[in-house]
């Protein structure tokens, strides 16, 4: 089954099934409807607007590394639920009207196998780290940049070489595995991407105002240039 059929079954699979579980029964919420740009930190702020505790976690959920409206909430007992919902239900983020209802534990992305640095870069050289689930299935979020817009063919040292060329390597202090290169999802892809894990917020914020629309030269001629982008995956 290829890759493209296999997503398009997950997220029929994710729409209608399995059963959604009852009002007592989970700890977990889905929020609908958020807008694109919604972060996990527009989540918490609503919930602490509206006077609901008991979070363990919020998270936004991503297919192919981007957002798809949808998100999670996780409280910390299925008790905390009813409530939440009650006080949450048809809340506006962004300008937009949100709707939550009890779901099962979000997809996990990445199996167990893969978990650690080491883990996370075979697993890219397998396809594994396909960018779905919460937080695309990173495990450091807000401290992680999607650089996208490479020449295909780009290697991981040739991103170490333009951070350095940027001066910023060094200050980034980027150890052995934190630059991932991601496996195109079509053959016909004529640009690469990878993922840039960051010791902080801060640096992560710092990489994307020196390369998001900046052009990368492949080569002297001026029409030879691709225009990269980045953004931090929440």
């Amino acid at each position: 089954m290829s890759k493209h059929i296999a997503r398009n079954v997950k997220k029929i699979f994710r729409h209608i099934g399995p059963e959604r579980p009852q009002i007592g029964e989970t700890p977990y919420v889905k929020v609908t409807g958020l807008p694109r740009t919604a972060v996990p930190r527009d989540l918490r702020r609503l919930c602490v607007k509206m006077g609901v505790e008991n979070i363990a976690e919020v998270s936004v959920y991503y297919e192919r590394f981007t957002p798809t409206r949808e998100g999670y909430i996780t409280f910390t007992h299925p008790s905390f639920v009813r409530d939440a919902l009650r006080t949450l239900n048809n809340s506006v983020i962004g300008g937009q009207r949100v709707l939550l209802e009890p779901a099962s534990e979000p997809t996990a992305v990445l199996p167990a196998r893969t978990r650690g640095a080491k883990g996370r870069a075979e697993a890219a050289e397998r396809g594994v780290i396909l960018g779905d689930g919460p937080a695309a299935g990173v495990s450091h979020p807000g401290k992680t940049v999607l650089l996208t817009g490479l020449p295909y063919g780009t290697t991981v040292l040739g991103v170490r070489y333009l951070l350095q060329s940027y001066h910023l390597e060094d200050t980034l202090k980027l150890g052995q595995d934190d630059i991932i290169r991601i496996q195109p999802q079509h053959k016909d892809h004529v640009v690469s991407t990878f993922l840039i894990r960051l010791q902080d917020a801060s640096s992560a914020q710092r990489l994307i105002r020196h390369f998001h629309m900046t052009p990368f030269q492949k080569s002297q001629e001026r029409s030879a240039k691709f225009f990269m982008k980045a953004r931090v995956i929440s």
